[in-house]
């Protein structure tokens, strides 16, 4: 046997691993990080966001981080896979280094990829996590989003189907990061106020999300994606972000209840990524400004806990 053909698995492997985090690298920012914080954060602040009657220690909350990660990771994967299978010539020119455009893998061999990766995600999640019929959501919204073309058709339809799945990550984190696995008056949940705290941070995607499209308008432009800035014009698009990243700062500050200190960071912090969209208009510059983005969407997730 060749050297070649004993080191062949581990190689196999290595790359296998390597298109994994390819695949979702660039989202792991804006969906796994969030929406672990958010949840993981939501749990700790306690009431009035959720009720766990048997919590001795939040040590038992932290303990379940990784399965909150896990159950955001799996679940991006497969929204990715699908995502990535229809936006190749797009991807060609905003994301060359994707397992796709680069030649890693066919998009047959992504396609077998889903075969197994959407019932091994739905069974896991199921089983072990207790998520089962909200990833069952997320992966009809999955289909709707990519192979319906949703994506492509309507900027307002678009950012609906991503607020609402946000709303179903964030209320699954929560899940996960709670350890309910049922209903009943002695087993956590999440109360009322949770539930507003989860469809305001859904609202702020929805107003906001189109942030991330102003960096891959060449790309867009090519795939005949209808987006904010190739509709009403990047000046228009820009001013769109501007308004309601500064509102939502201290709109959610307020929702939350707050000191002034937090309130005056999470507004600042705001301002500032408004103030870039306005500023700096180069593509380079729209990628620092969406992951600024992302970091103020992760500090509107610490809100509960200040």
């Amino acid at each position: 046997m060749s050297v070649s053909a004993t080191y062949a698995p581990l190689v196999a492997f290595t790359k296998a691993l390597q298109n994994l985090w390819l695949f979702t690298q660039d989202d792991f920012a804006t969906f796994v990080i969030p929406n672990t914080v958010f949840g993981v954060c939501t749990a700790l602040a306690g009431a009035p966001f959720v009720y766990h009657p048997n919590l001795s220690s939040k040590l038992e909350i932290l303990l379940r981080i990784p399965l909150v990660i896990i159950f955001n990771w799996t679940n991006l994967f497969i929204f990715d896979l699908a995502n990535q299978r229809e936006a190749v010539e797009e991807d060609r020119l905003n994301k060359p280094w994707r397992p796709i455009p680069s030649g890693r893998m066919t998009r047959a061999e992504v396609r077998k990829a889903m075969q197994i990766a959407i019932p091994a995600v739905l069974a896991f999640n199921h089983y072990y996590l207790s998520t089962g019929a909200e990833t069952a959501c997320i992966i009809v919204g999955c289909w709707v989003y990519n192979d319906l073309k949703v994506s492509d058709d309507s900027v307002v339809l678009r950012n609906a189907i991503i607020s609402l799945a946000f709303g179903v990550f964030n209320s699954s984190s929560l899940k996960v990061a709670l350890g309910v696995h049922g209903v009943g008056p002695h087993l956590p949940r999440v109360a009322e106020a949770g539930q507003a705290w989860i469809w305001m941070y859904s609202a702020v995607i929805f107003t906001t999300m189109h942030v991330q499209d102003m960096k891959d308008q060449a790309g867009d432009k090519a795939r005949g994606r209808n987006t904010v800035p190739l509709i009403f014009g990047d000046g228009f698009a820009r001013w769109s972000l501007a308004v309601p990243i500064t509102l939502w700062g201290p709109i959610c500050a307020l929702q939350c209840q707050v000191g002034m200190g937090n309130f005056a960071l999470v507004s600042a912090f705001g301002a500032y990524v408004a103030w870039r969209c306005l500023r700096y208009k180069d593509q380079a510059e729209d990628r620092s400004t969406w992951q600024l983005w992302c970091a103020w969407t992760a500090l509107l997730s610490l809100l509960p806990m200040t």
